[in-house]
């Protein structure tokens, strides 16, 4: 985390930038606070986050958006989060919650709902 005058909680929304998306996030959880040095965990389940902190976090996109982890496209799997015009932190995607079948259920039960629907009008039922 950048030079950042307030800490950042959980629940917060940020704005994220991951390679040519721009979208609004909430921060669900920190994960654990690492040791910029020698990289071991610090913290597990921190409060807050400050200035100069590293940081491993969950965060939940406004809408579902396609992104690909830093191990396997390192150019695709980097993001960048700001605030109020300012960067606050840069960082990599390690891992990935898919819920493709679950959009894939809903928009197959719409699609059906509709076509009752639009038989329903068709005929004047």
């Amino acid at each position: 985390m950048f030079d950042h005058s307030d800490e950042i909680r959980p629940g917060k929304t940020l704005l994220i930038y991951i390679h040519n998306v721009c979208i609004i996030c909430q921060l669900a959880e920190f994960l654990d606070k690492v040791d910029c040095l020698m990289g071991d965990i610090i913290e597990v389940f921190p409060k807050s986050l400050e200035s100069g902190d590293v940081a491993s976090i969950k965060f939940i996109p406004s809408k579902p958006i396609c992104v690909e982890k830093f191990d396997d496209y390192p150019s695709l799997g980097c993001f960048v989060i700001r605030d109020m015009n300012r960067t606050l932190a840069v960082g990599i995607i390690q891992h990935v919650d898919t819920i493709t079948t679950a959009i894939s259920n809903i928009r197959m039960d719409l699609t059906a709902h509709d076509r009752k629907k639009q038989a329903k009008t068709y005929l004047g039922k």
